[in-house]
């Protein structure tokens, strides 16, 4: 077993309207993602497979769209492009919180990085100036913290 697969398995995976099932499901794919090759191609490869056998597709839950509108199914090409998204959303923030808790030793806290760009949304923008104690890592305080988000955690030590 890997360190990704326990990472994975305390990850609640609450974005979608899912059955345990499908839930472990999306953690499998997520570290094959992490453990093979973490690109496009393979996602949506895994993702064609996961809708293969989850006929009514994975609908994301109110809270998710209320946070992230811009993280609706119907902006993407197709429900396997959706769901590869997800999963590659989800195999980063397992290497985050992996990158962070590899670090507990010589720092404290963690914040966000941001692209620094035009295109960084609001919610990642404030998020950036939050100086998060690696001992209270939460699932919702690990970035990615959308689909597409191009956060990352900046490590740091503070006395």
């Amino acid at each position: 077993m890997s360190t990704y697969h326990e990472i994975l398995q305390g990850f609640t995976v609450e974005e979608f309207h899912t059955t345990e099932e499908q839930k472990q499901s999306l953690r499998a794919c997520a570290e094959i993602l992490l453990v093979t090759s973490e690109d496009f191609a393979t996602a949506t490869t895994l993702a064609t497979l996961l809708l293969a056998h989850t006929p009514e597709g994975f609908i994301p839950s109110e809270d998710f769209l209320d946070k992230h509108p811009d993280n609706h199914p119907d902006v993407y090409s197709s429900p396997v492009a959706y769901l590869a998204f997800y999963l590659l959303y989800l195999a980063e923030k397992a290497r985050s919180a992996n990158d962070i808790a590899a670090e507990q030793e010589r720092c404290t806290h963690y914040s966000t990085s941001t692209a620094g760009d035009m295109e960084v949304c609001g919610r990642c923008e404030d998020r950036a100036s939050i100086d998060i104690p690696i001992s209270c890592m939460r699932y919702d305080d690990i970035p990615p913290y959308h689909l597409g988000c191009r956060c990352r955690p900046l490590l740091r030590s503070l006395s």
